[in-house]
């Protein structure tokens, strides 16, 4: 018998029926100090912050979801606690906190508790005497800090250098020794005021707008985005910033890894950390992507590029693995698959079709490996949505096995009825791409005789056994088709012809074997908005 109501724990996106959800964890908090008299939103970072959902069979209006969240530092409340994702929720400092270091506790829906020790600090804005105005002290990333013992007696200080503690300490700004006290200074006339080797220098001539994310990272790039579509471009755009990494990396100022690029949005005083996708790391020309967090009209100068920060941990990069039916959604794209989330040896989850296919590895990297089954016949793989309209889908593919009309592709808008229509994209052989639409019967090993050929495009070098990249573009009833990021040829589809659908590889036929990975699917806006970066900024010394 069905229990009349069931409750499970859930991520929005996804359904995990379990009643034992993931253990919430708390990895950080942005910003992670602020003013004693201010009011300061904060974004809490980490991990199985998933909604309380209660169903009840007998009766719909008795479901309902439990965002509930509660958070507090110290025995302090926070307040207007907010759900973002699984692992975001925003909230609010409020002013009038002592100054001081506080442990975050977080409560979920479930009653889970998770706590981060020294996690937030509060820093007094009185100021001491001696005249340094309202302005709080700021250390050399630009960050909020409470004035030091040694600088309050330097600034209360209005008698000669030699009445300062000789034991004041060295110039923390740039290592330079301390100036000895004791010893006798030259005959003129001493300033009424505290040596500039002495005290902390006025940094309000550096200011960076908006104000600085973190401390721990010494430069960033500003990010605008523009758009020139018809109407605005609606949040969850995937776009890419691209910069040389390359020569970044060269000059120190970002580690080999690529582990301290992160991509922050800023509003007013609030920050929030993207997940990104970064292409092409070393180069020239490196793609680091990432999905808009508000629709943008005309232009968004939101957003920010940091990095130069030697002590990074792992970065939010929720990009692949999201093609199977119980994946957690791409926090960059539509859905990607980079084949690193699944068991080697086993078929993915989320793909289905006929032929011999695994994930296997290939210099150390997961990828998808397909045999051909033979019988004349090509073998076809699909994923994805039905519903799927513009978007653009791209895939790199190796192939190791090469023969007359092999027929190695990527499928686009892949029809839900049998026989259904598709659009096909790739190698006829090493030197030779086709643009096909395709009828098939079903999802199984078929011939392309009842397909229709509609472009052929030559091409060199051969293609031989390296890597290639695949990509298929489709607004409306435009296709634009690409190979190797560069675009071969355009096609019209015929009025009403392939509106939607999924997506799908083909393998090839009979000794055919190809590996594909990183299998892309992204809207699609024609015009595509562009990203462009500022020039460099560092952060205030």
């Amino acid at each position: 018998m069905r229990p009349a109501s069931l409750l499970v724990a859930v991520a929005l996106t996804r359904c995990t029926c379990s009643s034992e959800p993931e253990p919430i964890a708390l990895t950080g908090v942005q910003p992670a100090r602020a003013a004693d008299d201010t009011a300061t939103p904060i974004t809490i970072v980490g991990s199985g912050f998933y909604p309380q959902i209660a169903i009840d069979y007998q009766s719909s209006q008795r479901s309902a979801i439990g965002l509930q969240f509660a958070a507090r530092l110290g025995e302090h409340a926070l307040e207007l606690v907010t759900y973002s994702d699984s692992r975001h929720l925003t909230a609010v400092v409020p002013a009038g906190l002592p100054p001081g270091t506080y442990e975050l506790t977080v409560v979920s829906p479930q009653d889970q508790i998770a706590r981060l020790t020294d996690a937030f600090t509060v820093i007094a804005s009185a100021v001491v005497d001696g005249g340094i105005g309202d302005a709080i002290c700021r250390d050399r990333f630009g960050q909020d800090l409470a004035p030091t013992d040694a600088m309050s007696a330097e600034i209360r200080d209005t008698g000669p250098p030699d009445t300062v503690a000789a034991d004041a300490g060295p110039d923390d700004r740039d290592g330079r020794d301390a100036i000895d006290r004791d010893a006798a200074q030259p005959d003129v006339a001493q300033p009424d005021v505290a040596q500039p080797d002495i005290a902390q220098p006025d940094t309000t001539a550096c200011t960076r707008t908006p104000e600085w994310w973190n401390g721990a990272y010494g430069y960033r790039l500003p990010l605008s985005i523009s758009e020139s579509i018809s109407g605005s471009l609606l949040a969850g755009y995937s776009v890419p910033a691209t910069v040389d990494t390359a020569t970044l990396i060269n000059t120190g100022k970002l580690l080999a890894s690529g582990d301290d690029l992160r991509v922050v949005r800023t509003v007013g005083a609030s920050h929030q950390e993207l997940d990104r996708h970064v292409v092409d790391l070393d180069g020239a020309a490196t793609q680091i992507w990432f999905k808009t967090l508000a629709d943008i009209d005309g232009s968004d100068a939101t957003y920010m590029l940091y990095y130069g920060n030697p002590a990074a941990g792992a970065p939010p990069a929720r990009w692949a693995d999201s093609m199977g039916a119980d994946a957690m959604p791409s926090a960059v794209y539509l859905a990607a698959d980079d084949f690193e989330g699944h068991v080697v040896g086993t078929q993915p989850d989320g793909w289905e079709g006929a032929g011999d296919y695994s994930v296997q590895t290939d210099s150390g990297n997961q990828v998808l490996r397909v045999v051909g089954t033979g019988g004349g016949t090509a073998d076809y793989f699909f994923a994805g949505d039905y519903a799927w309209t513009d978007v653009a889908v791209r895939g790199r593919i190796k192939v190791s096995t090469w023969g007359s009309s092999m027929y190695y592709g990527l499928l686009t808008r892949v029809e839900s009825t049998s026989p259904f229509d598709t659009l096909w994209w790739g190698f006829l052989d090493t030197n030779t791409l086709e643009l096909y639409t395709l009828a098939m019967s079903g999802v199984q090993a078929e011939a392309l005789s009842g397909s229709s050929q509609r472009r052929t495009i030559n091409f060199s070098p051969n293609a031989g056994s390296t890597w290639h990249t695949l990509e298929t573009t489709l607004a409306g009833s435009s296709s634009t088709h690409f190979y190797d990021g560069v675009q071969r040829t355009t096609y019209t589809l015929p009025t009403s012809f392939l509106p939607s659908g999924r997506v799908g590889l083909c393998s090839g036929y009979s000794v055919a074997l190809a590996y594909w990975d990183d299998i892309v699917v992204r809207r699609y806006v024609s015009p595509e908005p562009s990203v462009a970066a500022g020039a460099e900024e560092a952060a205030c010394p």
